[in-house]
């Protein structure tokens, strides 16, 4: 059985009660112009407390308590008649949001008829949430009225625009590993591995950090035969300079610091040595980078180094290997946001 339009108001009022009363900051809603059932506007009201609720902000419909004024209104409205376009209806509402943390009036449209029925409430609640984080997040710009704004607003609205800015730029912080092989003019062939640790940093850049190993493949002279192993500490700061659905592209440099010890097998006529020492290289590297998810991708690395140390292995006078001259590197990784 319907209830009387003074009953649904009532129950409207019950469902509000306590609502906006107390310290917990709240955002006002009014759904009056929106030309559908009360029912419909308590599903909106309820799932948009759903999506607030993460960062402690209430939502209502009406507040018991004057003393405590609404961080925002949130008003829908929508045409009296529904546009036609081909064999679709367009439902189309205006969701605005009136904002008394930032002092001013922001509004979007959402075609609603693209959503069947049963989740139009659930879209209308995420837009208007999206719209009212969207107008917080001005308090992250470097301006006076942006910190002044920021100074005066609560924990809760502070928290919502981190996390909008989490969002909008990824997480800061990813963990990986990656094999990567390595070609010197001077001889040796590596190959080895590396564990990752990446920061995203302002703007287009990142920071990131990898330790490894390395082993070279053997290199064969009349005197014997000579290997090497490599640990290294590669640091890299570097820009994406192209962005797309599905993959990124990253340009930076780097550079590779560690210490190499070369040990030999003589033949006969000669005698075995070890030989340890350190190195250093400065790197331009260029990485495409495939999402696999929203958390994890693919890295893919192709640098290009010279020395600022380079190391040689000696046997009887000459060299036998050596970490010099033009380095050509490649990696492929695999990494976490956190």
């Amino acid at each position: 059985m319907l209830a009387s339009p003074a009953a649904q108001a009532e129950t409207r009022v019950n469902r509000s009660a306590g609502c906006g009363s107390g310290k917990r900051p709240w955002v006002q809603i009014d759904f009056d112009s929106w030309n559908v059932s009360p029912a419909a506007r308590e599903r909106a009201l309820e799932d948009l407390r759903v999506s607030l609720k993460d960062v402690g902000i209430s939502a209502c419909f009406l507040s018991e308590s004057p003393e405590n004024p609404s961080l925002a209104v949130i008003r829908v409205s929508e045409p009296s008649n529904p546009v036609e376009v081909g064999s679709q209806q367009q439902v189309v509402v205006t969701v605005g949001v009136r904002d008394a943390v930032t002092s001013k009036t922001v509004s979007r449209e959402i075609d609603l008829g693209r959503f069947p029925e049963g989740a139009r409430e659930l879209a209308l609640a995420i837009a208007a949430d999206e719209l009212l984080r969207a107008s917080w997040a001005e308090m992250s710009l470097t301006t006076e009225a942006s910190a002044q704004a920021e100074r005066a607003a609560p924990s809760e609205v502070k928290l919502a625009v981190r996390r909008v800015q989490k969002a909008s730029t990824g997480a800061a912080l990813a963990l990986g590993g990656r094999a990567a092989v390595a070609s010197y003019q001077g001889g040796q062939q590596q190959i080895g591995g590396d564990v990752l640790l990446e920061w995203k940093l302002p703007a287009c850049f990142m920071l990131s950090w990898a330790l490894g190993y390395r082993r070279s493949f053997p290199d064969r002279s009349p005197l014997g035969t000579v290997a090497g192993q490599v640990l290294v500490l590669e640091p890299s700061l570097g820009c994406v300079v192209w962005r797309g659905s599905s993959a990124r592209l990253r340009f930076g440099v780097s550079s590779a610091l560690g210490r190499v010890s070369f040990s030999g097998e003589p033949t006969v006529a000669s005698r075995g040595t070890e030989y340890g020492a350190w190195f250093a290289y400065g790197r331009v590297e260029l990485t495409p980078e495939i999402r696999l998810s929203k958390a994890a991708s693919l890295p893919i690395s192709l640098t290009v180094g010279a020395p600022f140390r380079s190391v040689t292995a000696l046997g009887e006078g000459s060299g036998l290997t050596a970490m010099s001259g033009i380095e050509l590197g490649a990696s492929l990784g695999f990494k976490v946001s956190l």
